[in-house]
């Protein structure tokens, strides 16, 4: 009795197990033709569009590759550029330096023009001024020879 009750038992395990099977191929089994032809045709027409997608997305990707290496062209650029202008802005600020050292050389020149100017009419002034003075005293030398000569003609008559 003992082998008959583990007979059923391992029958009813058998049987157990064979409708597990069954239920699992009966998930396997196609039903209906028609709605499998239409899960196909949906199936493909869904790959059809991922592969779409796909080919967009390396599209779309070689597009941005394409557009970093112009940023990174442009950024070179850019910096060229810009160490261009400090380069400029260098340059103007030594020029502006110069032109103020030129502008204060202009009116140390000027400056000095005027004083030689001055110089040349002080110059003029003490020429003249001179001139009359020498004038004057010649005046005076000649008129102090004719007192003299008047002196010693009249020493002479009175002694002579």
């Amino acid at each position: 009795m003992a082998e008959k009750s583990q007979k059923l038992t391992q029958l009813k395990v058998d049987v157990a197990t064979l409708k597990e099977n069954i239920g699992k191929l009966k998930s396997q089994i196609v039903e209906s033709p028609e709605e499998m032809k239409i899960q196909m045709e949906k199936m493909k027409e869904n790959v059809k569009n991922i592969k779409l997608a796909i080919e967009t997305a390396d599209e779309r990707l070689v597009g941005l590759q394409s557009n970093v290496q112009g940023v990174t062209h442009s950024e070179a650029d850019i910096q060229l550029i810009f160490k261009l202008l400090q380069d400029l802005q260098s340059s103007m600020n030594k020029t502006h330096q110069h032109q103020e050292e030129a502008q204060a050389l202009v009116c140390v020149y000027e400056a000095k023009q005027k004083e030689l100017k001055n110089h040349g009419v002080e110059e003029g002034q003490l020429k003249r001024s001179l001139g009359m003075k020498m004038d004057k005293e010649s005046k005076q030398q000649i008129r102090r020879q004719k007192k003299k000569e008047i002196k010693d003609q009249h020493i002479e008559d009175v002694l002579g």
